[in-house]
């Protein structure tokens, strides 16, 4: 890892650390290990993989009364790639969240890190700060804004809604994002993709749980990508 990007990550760490509580208070730990399996890897109307992609996704966040810090760590791979001698990993990410819960909804800000194959992407990793609002209703309104900085320097915006509700007596969760761009990754602005989403519980047991899926996403004008993607999504919490 780079100087330059180790300074940077020390700046992230001081300025999302001096925006919480200044009183010492005994936080509640929680925490999660997922394993997600999908038949094609598409966000943000790209994408990133065609074939069959599993993710392995940790988290670790501690609450302070309405503020909380998580840390994530996402690694994904090319089954098929794992087992014919090529490069399989597709990314590495490292994400740190500060949110403070208003009541009305969350607003939280946060940096990331990816490393990604440059034999595959040619460049070796990309990072970038954001910023979302979430509404706490039912069903929800979410905006977020992206901003890339090292080999990402483009905008990235998204609206969604969210709502959860019981379909023949069965919980189903659905989604339904519009995302836009400004030179994020290509050189094109305006609107990029439009993604469904729909997701129900499948089994739990304890903190175990496993939900089934799928996504549809929808691409905009050129060197975007549309396409279908099941997914199923293993979770233990602690």
């Amino acid at each position: 890892m780079g100087k330059k990007l180790k300074n940077l990550l020390k700046i992230g760490l001081v300025g999302l650390s001096s925006m919480l509580p200044a009183k010492k208070a005994h936080g509640q730990i929680r925490g999660d290990i997922s394993t997600d399996f999908t038949n094609s890897y598409l966000t943000n109307g790209f994408s990133f993989n065609n074939y069959p992609t599993v993710f392995i996704n940790g988290n670790i966040g501690v609450n302070s009364g309405n503020y909380s810090l998580t840390l994530t760590g996402i690694h994904s791979r090319d089954i098929r790639n794992h087992f014919n001698g090529k490069t399989s990993w597709i990314e590495k990410t490292g994400m740190m969240d500060i949110s403070r819960n208003l009541g009305i909804g969350t607003l939280s800000f946060g940096g990331y890190v990816t490393f990604l194959p440059e034999d595959v992407f040619g460049i070796d990793y990309v990072t970038g700060v954001s910023g979302s609002f979430t509404t706490s209703s039912n069903p929800s309104f979410r905006a977020y804004l992206e901003r890339g900085m090292h080999n990402l320097t483009g905008w990235l915006g998204k609206v969604s809604v969210s709502a959860s509700e019981n379909v023949l007596s069965r919980p189903v969760n659905a989604n339904l994002t519009m995302g836009a761009m400004d030179s994020y990754f290509i050189d094109k602005r305006g609107l990029h993709f439009m993604r469904l989403g729909l997701n129900t519980p499948a089994y739990s047991s304890g903190n175990f749980s496993v939900t089934a899926g799928a996504n549809y996403q929808m691409g905009i004008g050129e060197n975007s990508v549309s396409g279908l993607a099941a997914k199923l999504t293993a979770r233990a919490n602690f």
